[in-house]
């Protein structure tokens, strides 16, 4: 792979490299290369003819000119983890040595996917058919549908559908595992509170069906395959399995990621939490503006002024995000630090407020409603804080 390197290479400056792609946003926008330093990224920089050498090698035993490279046991462990609780139980999806193994489109092979800003590309062999491809996207556009890419391209290669595994009646003591899950471990410890949220899926029985729905809407239906394991309707091996925790939890893994099942009441107590903290804020954003128009003089004296400005507060970091790069989010910028300011100072407002509704002399049933808007957001500011969230904090 002599035109490949792991050199820092990008599209501007005195190194500037001429033949490099440009990456490309959303709204086309061209978008060079960047360094990442949050994640374990390589910085590989490659072409089509030498990425086309190491998928040809991946399909091999490891051997280069009849000479042993890579050893014939790690060839074989690639996308097969090993001594996991979901490996050991049966189920075969899942990460290992640089591939997953990847049920997609009706074949099953193992692949390396990924996308930076501007990029996105893929890489998937089929050793049992010796046959492989690998794509490159000069943009990593959200509203892309880069499995079409890979459709085509399986379809090109003509391979063979997989067989899809036997189903069994599921055991009748399965019910007890119905109920919603949230992820567990969190993607991204920080932001445990927005998975716990938006991550909840449900399991339930439809249509004497097993039914996995996710909190968007989408549903997916699961085949049981016994042992607890199950292939969704969408795949050609098994893809989910029930398992106990160590201390009697209920957990569904994919092999890439888990979900524990969780409380009802839990979840019902955190979105409305964070429904009453909203409604709190749009309610300072109006009243807090309108006191503002109608007593320009006197609003700085009234219960509502002291949660308005906290809430505008929050406002603040927006110029410095706009001026600086996607990739500097996890830095100690300007906008980061205004961030975890105007975050920390949101519950001050709220107390000031509150206490100004409880000293006041005469209190009419809008200032009332400021002290109850008051505590709304402050019962959020206080989950926030106990999820880590609060104050925001983006650098590392």
């Amino acid at each position: 792979m002599l035109e490949s390197t792991f050199e820092w290479t990008t599209q501007e400056g005195p190194r500037a490299d001429p033949e490099l792609a440009w990456g490309h946003v959303d709204d086309g926008t061209r978008y060079p290369a960047k360094p990442i330093y949050l994640r374990p990224a390589g910085q590989f920089t490659t072409t089509a003819d030498d990425l086309g050498r190491l998928a040809r090698f991946l399909m091999g035993d490891g051997t280069i000119d009849g000479e042993r490279f890579v050893s014939e046991h790690l060839m074989l462990s690639r996308g097969r983890p090993i001594k996991t609780e979901a490996a050991e139980r049966g189920l075969k999806a899942g990460y290992s040595l640089g591939l997953a193994r990847r049920d997609r489109h009706e074949v099953v092979g193992i692949c390396h996917t990924g996308n930076t800003v501007g990029f996105v590309a893929a890489l998937c062999i089929y050793p049992n058919e010796q046959k492989a491809f690998a794509y490159s996207v000069n943009t990593d556009s959200e509203t892309a549908d880069f499995g079409r890419i890979e459709q085509a391209l399986i379809r090109e290669l003509d391979m063979d559908s997989s067989p899809i595994p036997a189903s069994i009646d599921a055991a009748g003591n399965f019910d007890d595992w119905f109920g919603y899950y949230i992820p567990s471990p969190s993607r991204f410890h920080t932001f445990r509170y927005l998975d716990t949220l938006f991550g909840i899926v449900e399991v339930k029985r439809e249509n004497h069906e097993i039914v996995l729905a996710a909190l968007g809407g989408s549903m997916r239906v699961l085949r049981p395959t016994g042992q607890n394991l199950f292939s969704a309707d969408d795949r050609r091996t098994t893809s989910h399995l029930f398992l106990p925790g160590a201390d009697g939890e209920y957990l569904m893994t994919t092999g890439f990621s888990t979900l524990q099942r969780a409380d009802g009441r839990y979840l019902v107590a955190l979105w409305s939490s964070l429904w009453l903290g909203i409604v709190g804020v749009a309610w300072f954003l109006f009243a807090g503006t309108a006191v503002l128009v109608r007593h320009p003089r006197q609003a700085i004296k009234h219960p509502v002024a002291p949660a308005w400005m906290s809430v505008i507060g929050l406002f603040l970091p927006l110029p410095f995000f706009f001026r600086q790069s996607f990739m500097a989010l996890g830095d100690l910028t300007a906008g980061a630090w205004v961030l975890a300011v105007a975050t920390a100072c949101l519950p001050l407002g709220m107390m000031v407020t509150i206490a100004m509704v409880v000293r006041a002399e005469h209190r009419s049933p809008i200032t009332l409603v400021h002290g109850i808007a008051a505590t709304a957001v402050l019962q959020w500011c206080l989950i926030l804080a106990i999820f880590g969230m609060l104050p925001l904090r983006l650098w590392v």
